[in-house]
């Protein structure tokens, strides 16, 4: 797996990393807690060839951003501010619904 790194830069992507983002024209600090290829890996964010970076936010929710799979690079909306302390991701997968099961294909509705 490619390296993930900040929008057109050598600085790579990091647990714990201190990042600053746009939501809807709102901007929100969080940390990196998911990276590929770093992390243990996740189905809900590595799969069919594509994979996430997962982020906490100020507000303590969870939210992730496509790694373009050609360039290895993440949004340019998303910027990097400073190294912080890793954190990984909770035990239950904040991606996953109650309701909702894990299968081999990703994720589907319970029946």
């Amino acid at each position: 797996m490619k390296r993930v790194n900040y929008h057109n830069t050598a600085e790579s992507v990091e647990l714990g990393d201190i990042i600053q983002t746009r939501v809807f024209f709102i901007r929100r600090q969080g940390v990196v807690t998911y990276v590929p290829g770093v992390s243990k890996k996740q189905n809900t964010l590595e799969y069919n060839g594509l994979s996430w970076v997962a982020i906490k936010d100020d507000r303590g929710s969870y939210m992730s951003a496509l790694v373009d799979p050609d360039t290895g690079y993440l949004d340019k909306k998303i910027i990097f501010i400073r190294r912080g302390e890793p954190q990984g991701m909770p035990e239950e997968d904040p991606f996953v619904e109650p309701g909702e099961i894990e299968d081999d294909f990703g994720v589907s509705k319970e029946r």
